[in-house]
């Protein structure tokens, strides 16, 4: 499990710093708006599309908000929701599995439509910054190490499970091994 992990995270982190130290700032925006593609073909997939052609549809539609939101000039007063989603996903996390909260197809998909939309305008307000490799590299730089100490922590330290319906692996102390988890689930 810790291989494949090191292996995509390098891969990973090579192409956004070649993409925060190489690409002007146009590239950079296109760039950011292709790994948002990606994230909402799978956003589609987590959120229970079965068909391709669903998965493909919902992709695009990211797409279309994000360049929507580009040729708008609208991607700073897209920012101002970003606060209401975390407080809303904090509260799904917290009611998982509650079948009020997750029950539609339709619902999941539209907070990921909000979501992955965010994230891609917070990016691009980034990169307007005159300061945006500092900004940048520290907001990677704090999810990796958060990760990556999670993930050891968790290994090490890992005994009270933090939300086991929503990741089993992880613990109050960090991220846990799910087999540790599945192993006591049968006794």
């Amino acid at each position: 499990m810790l291989l494949p992990r090191v292996l995509s995270a390098i891969v990973m982190a090579v192409l956004f710093i070649c993409a925060v130290f190489i690409l002007d700032a146009a590239y950079f925006i296109v760039s950011m708006a292709g790994v948002v593609l990606l994230a909402g073909w799978e956003w589609a997939r987590l959120s229970g599309v079965k068909g391709q052609l669903g998965r493909v549809f919902f992709a695009a539609l990211i797409c279309a908000l994000c360049f929507a939101a580009f040729h708008f000039s609208i991607e700073k007063e897209a920012l101002y929701i970003s606060p209401l989603l975390w407080f809303v996903a904090l509260y799904w996390v917290m009611k998982y599995p509650d079948q009020l909260v997750w029950r539609y197809v339709s619902i999941r998909l539209f907070f990921g439509v909000l979501v992955l939309t965010t994230t891609w305008a917070s990016l691009v307000v980034l990169r307007s910054s005159s300061d945006f490799v500092v900004w940048i590299l520290l907001l990677m730089g704090l999810i990796w190490g958060a990760d990556s100490g999670a993930y050891f922590a968790g290994r090490a330290f890992g005994k009270r499970k933090l939300a086991r319906f929503v990741s089993p692996g992880k613990s109050w102390e960090g991220e846990g091994a799910e087999e540790e988890w599945r192993e006591g689930e049968g006794e």
